[in-house]
């Protein structure tokens, strides 16, 4: 199978035309009527997941039969794009101008593009015949997606995307906001009390994206977790003591949790590593240390004690009512040097 990248290149290489109606070269509509088909091409679909798909609006069908060539764009208000064609042999394809291809996915009123791959061995070749209709299959591949059709008119054009089913996701994330209330110092005058400040009461925006290292295990009171590293720690793209405490978590392990508690599940990250500073922080952090990160908040229902429903959170659950906790420990006894707690909003979602 040809990766995404080299079959888009492909396609842009065979397929690039203008994006306008039917009719570069020899018009079909000066063959007669007795010589003239229909292509009707369906734009949008519900799938078998409920949601919606169409197709980008910059995309277009190109068509060629060795005595004229053009193409048609896939968007506009009708669900149902229909051209008169001649009767004769065709070849087919789909470009996206803007990039890779993508379909593009609505549901519960939230709209995404979604990577997608044209799997059909090229080039794509059909007839039209006086009179007759000629079913011509698309074939696409998504991830975390269910089957979905485009399928209408005298030229049955459907896409078919076939779902890879995955139950450990690729990555986890958490993206948001903390607002401090409350920063401590076992030792205010040490170096890194100033270095490792932050306002309370102001907003500060981070994220961290873990690693899965198992799968999810069920634990007690009514929940999972699933063991992970920390892949990305990203502070707020300023050099301040709050973005400094989150760096210090880039490549620890971890846990996430759900927990069912009804309408109103409960999920829990937890970070930790033990080791020398970042670069840039051992000038006055100068020995290893351990630091820690632990946040919770409530996501909506998710999880009813038996079923893991990651095709929500594949699509992002907000996070209310969430608490942020950091610090930095002395290994040697344990003792906290600093501690940091505030209030976090933000987003938990999981990727395929």
């Amino acid at each position: 199978m040809r990766s995404r990248s080299s079959l888009v290149y492909a396609l842009a290489l065979a397929l690039a035309a203008p994006a306008a109606s039917v009719g570069c070269g020899r018009s079909p509509d000066k063959q007669g009527p007795e010589r003239v088909g229909t292509l009707s091409a369906a734009l949008a679909t519900t799938g078998s997941d409920g949601a919606t798909y169409t197709f980008p609006d910059s995309a277009y069908f190109t068509l060629f039969n060795g005595t004229w060539n053009g193409g048609f764009p896939l968007n506009g208000a009708e669900t149902v794009r229909t051209q008169k064609l001649p009767v004769g042999s065709y070849t087919l394809g789909i470009v996206f101008p803007e990039g890779p291809m993508v379909l593009v996915r609505t549901i519960d009123g939230v709209t995404s593009n979604v990577p997608a791959e044209w799997t059909d061995p090229q080039p794509v070749t059909f007839e039209i015949l006086q009179d007759q209709t000629t079913p011509v299959v698309l074939h696409f591949h998504v991830e975390g997606l269910g089957d979905v059709t485009f399928a209408n008119g005298t030229l049955e054009l459907s896409v078919d995307v076939i779902k890879t089913q995955v139950t450990m996701p690729g990555s986890l994330f958490e993206v948001g906001t903390v607002n401090p209330d409350s920063v401590t110092f076992a030792d205010p005058a040490a170096d890194y009390a100033p270095e490792l400040a932050a306002t309370i009461g102001t907003d500060y925006q981070q994220a961290l994206i873990f690693a899965p290292t198992a799968g999810w295990t069920p634990v007690g009171f009514g929940g999972v977790c699933m063991d992970a590293t920390v892949s990305s720690a990203i502070g707020s793209g300023v050099d301040d003591g709050f973005s400094r405490r989150v760096l210090e978590l880039q490549d620890g392990i971890g846990e996430v949790c759900i927990y069912d508690y009804g309408a109103s599940d409960f999920m829990t990250f937890y970070a930790y590593r033990s080791g020398p500073a970042p670069i840039g922080q051992q000038s006055f952090l100068p020995a290893s240390y351990n630091f820690q990160i632990t946040m919770s908040g409530s996501i909506g229902d998710v999880f009813d004690g038996t079923t893991l429903k990651q095709s929500l959170l594949e699509t992002g659950m907000s996070v209310v009512g969430g608490n942020f906790m950091h610090y930095v420990t002395d290994p040697a006894d344990f003792s906290i040097m600093t501690s940091l707690s505030g209030v976090f909003t933000g987003t938990f979602q999981l990727a395929p």
